[in-house]
C-alpha cells in the first residue's frame, strides 16, 4: 500500500507490497504525489502480484480513477473542455467515494434512475456513456484489475429523436439581423461560414489563416471532433464572409473570440430575433440538409461534414418534403420531354 508523507516542501511516496519490489518518488504537490502512487501500484500488481488484486480495488475509489482520466485521457481530445465538465458534475453527484470492489450494475441503475428525475434523457446518456469509458480506459490501459465493466450491462437512456429544426427564409432573416446587431462581431461572420462549410463551432473557432488555401479554395481542417483531418471547399458566399475579415499572421485564429462569448451573444441575439429552440449546431444541421438538396451525393456530403458513419450522417439531415416534391416533379417532366 502507498504511504504520503510531507518532508519540507515536498511530498515523498513509497509502495511496499509483499512480493513487489519497493518504489519511491517524491513530488512538489500531493495532488501528483497521488497520482503516481495510484499508477504505479496498479502496475505493481499487475506485474509483480496478481493476488494482491481485490486489496487494491478495495483501496482505490471511483474518484481516483475519474480524476485520473481527467488529468491523463481529456486533454488529448478535441473535447477536452466539455468531458472535463461533465466528469467534475459526475463527481459531485455520482458514487465517487466507493472503493472498486463495492461498484455494481445495480448501484449504476439506481444513480441512472435518480438524475431521470432531475435531467434530461440524452444528458444522463451522455455522462455514463463517459464514465463506461473511463472503467475501460482503467481496465485496458492502466491495469486495474476489474472482473467487468460495471456500466456494461446496464441500459442507457435513448438518444431520443434527432433534431430537426429548420428555419424558413423569413425566420434566417431574422436571425440574421439580430446577429449583426450583436456587440460581438465575430458572430454573424462565425454564423455565416457554418451554415456555408457545416463547420462545428469548435472548428471555427480553431481555424487559423494557414488552414485557408485560397488558390485552391479550401479550408484544411487538422484537429476535428473525430480526429480525422479533413478539407472543406469553399463556396462563393464563404469566401465573400472571409475577404471581410482583417487578416492576422498565419499561426493565428480568424476569429478572436471563445466558445463563451458566442454562447452568451448568440442566446441574447436569438431572443431579439424572437426564434425559440434554434441552437447554433442547428446550423450544421442546415448545411447539411442543403448539401443533400443542392444535389450532392453521400459520399460528397460526407467528404464535407466529416462523417464517417453514414446513419449519423442522417441524423443531421432534414430535407423538406415540399422540396423533394418539386424534385420529384422536375424529375418526372424531365422524363416526359
Amino acid at each position: 500500500m502507498a504511504t504520503l508523507r510531507k518532508r519540507g516542501n515536498k511530498w515523498q511516496v513509497q509502495i511496499r507490497r509483499h512480493n513487489c519490489p519497493a518504489v519511491s518518488q517524491t513530488f512538489s504537490s500531493k495532488s501528483d504525489a497521488k497520482h503516481w502512487s495510484l499508477e504505479h501500484e496498479a502496475q505493481l500488481v499487475q506485474e509483480y502480484s496478481p493476488e494482491l488484486s481485490l486489496s487494491m480495488l478495495r483501496t482505490t475509489k471511483l474518484s481516483d480513477v475519474v480524476e485520473r482520466y481527467i488529468r491523463d485521457i481529456c486533454p488529448r481530445k478535441c473535447s477536452e473542455a466539455v468531458e472535463t465538465a461533465i466528469l467534475k458534475g459526475f463527481l459531485k453527484k455520482g458514487p465517487s467515494n466507493t472503493a472498486l470492489t463495492k461498484l455494481s450494475p445495480s448501484l449504476f441503475a439506481s444513480y441512472r434512475d435518480n438524475r431521470l428525475k432531475k435531467v434530461k434523457p440524452v444528458t444522463v446518456r451522455r455522462e455514463l456513456a463517459l464514465v463506461r469509458h473511463v472503467f475501460e480506459i482503467a481496465r485496458r490501459e492502466w491495469g486495474y484489475p476489474l472482473p467487468r465493466n460495471p456500466l456494461q450491462d446496464i441500459a442507457l437512456p435513448s438518444a431520443g429523436r434527432s433534431r430537426d429544426r429548420r428555419l424558413d427564409a423569413l425566420e434566417l432573416d431574422s436571425v440574421f439581423a439580430a446577429l449583426e446587431q450583436s456587440r460581438n462581431p465575430c458572430l454573424h461572420l462565425i454564423a455565416k461560414l457554418a451554415l456555408e462549410t457545416g463547420m462545428r463551432q469548435g472548428e471555427l473557432l480553431r481555424m487559423c489563416w494557414r488552414d485557408i488555401d485560397k488558390d485552391r479554395n479550401v479550408i484544411h481542417l487538422p484537429v476535428t471532433k473525430n480526429g480525422h483531418p479533413r478539407t472543406i471547399p469553399l463556396t462563393q458566399k464563404s469566401k465573400q464572409v472571409l475577404a471581410t475579415i482583417k487578416q492576422t499572421p498565419p499561426a493565428e485564429e480568424v476569429f478572436q473570440t471563445s466558445s463563451e462569448a458566442i454562447k452568451r451573444s448568440w442566446r441574447r441575439a436569438i431572443t431579439r430575433a424572437g426564434i425559440s429552440d434554434f441552437h447554433f449546431h442547428d446550423l450544421r444541421h442546415e448545411a447539411v440538409s442543403r448539401f443533400f438538396e443542392l444535389g450532392l451525393s453521400i459520399p460528397e456530403v460526407a467528404l464535407i461534414s466529416g462523417h464517417r458513419d453514414v446513419r449519423m450522417l442522417f441524423r443531421y439531415t432534414h430535407l423538406k418534403p415540399e422540396d423533394v416534391g418539386t424534385k420529384i416533379g422536375k424529375l418526372q417532366l424531365a422524363a416526359l420531354t
